[in-house]
């Protein structure tokens, strides 16, 4: 396999050029798709959420501070889910057998 020369990138035309000389394969438009796709999803969290707030605010009579963790909660939530699937697919980890059992 030969190694992919460094590209410099001194100016915007420097960019320009190299999108222009490089064009979108199969495999591209997949990993366009998938990033689109990351970007929808992480929108409509966020976006569910606010529009849910006030119905929360309501329902657990929170407070603006209680309102902020609850939606902070969110936030660390990613964070141990991304850890965990990380994990998982390195193989450090083993999924359980029969989680419903």
């Amino acid at each position: 396999m030969a190694s992919a020369q460094p590209h410099v990138i001194q100016s915007r035309q420097d960019i320009i050029n190299f999108v222009n000389s490089n064009p979108v394969t199969s495999k591209s438009w997949k990993i366009i798709l998938v990033a689109l796709g990351g970007i929808f999803v992480d929108a409509y969290d966020f976006t569910s959420l606010g529009i849910g707030a006030d119905q929360l605010k309501e329902q657990f009579n929170l407070s603006p501070a209680g309102l902020g963790s609850l939606t902070a909660i969110m936030a660390f939530g990613a964070c141990f889910v991304r850890s965990y699937c990380r994990r998982l697919l390195h193989g450090q980890i083993r999924p359980q057998q029969n989680v419903f059992n």
